[in-house]
């Protein structure tokens, strides 16, 4: 088992697409761009530094979204962006991600703490 703690608040890729009015194709900005480099980054470090490999087989996964309030996002909309910067640093592929448990939590340290399992 691995456990990854990624600080700061955590966002949701469902609120950061926009639409290019011209071709009508979907595009992610540039800030949360920034934000996937930054978990991606984070989870890095931790793998580096505890020498854990990547996984590529079947895997449970837990994540809890730590919020300073109640004033937070769904929570189905919180994990496709950490899973996406996760690729290729914690698993192969996020399709690798068979089984899972999602929580929302208060804390004044916002964060997502990521467990990680293999089946």
């Amino acid at each position: 088992m691995i456990k990854l703690i990624i600080n700061g608040r955590p966002k949701s890729k469902d609120n950061e697409k926009f639409f290019n009015p011209r071709t009508r194709r979907p595009f992610t900005s540039e800030k949360f761009k920034s934000y996937e480099f930054n978990v991606k980054l984070q989870a890095k470090e931790q793998m580096n530094k505890n020498r854990w490999e990547m996984f590529t087989e079947p895997v449970f996964v837990k994540m809890t979204f730590f919020f300073i309030n109640h004033i937070r996002m769904d929570l189905f909309n919180c994990p496709k962006s950490v899973c996406d910067a996760l690729n290729k640093v914690v698993w192969k592929d996020d399709r690798l991600i068979h089984k899972g448990n999602l929580e929302i939590a208060i804390s004044p340290d916002e964060r997502i703490e990521i467990e990680v399992w293999p089946l």
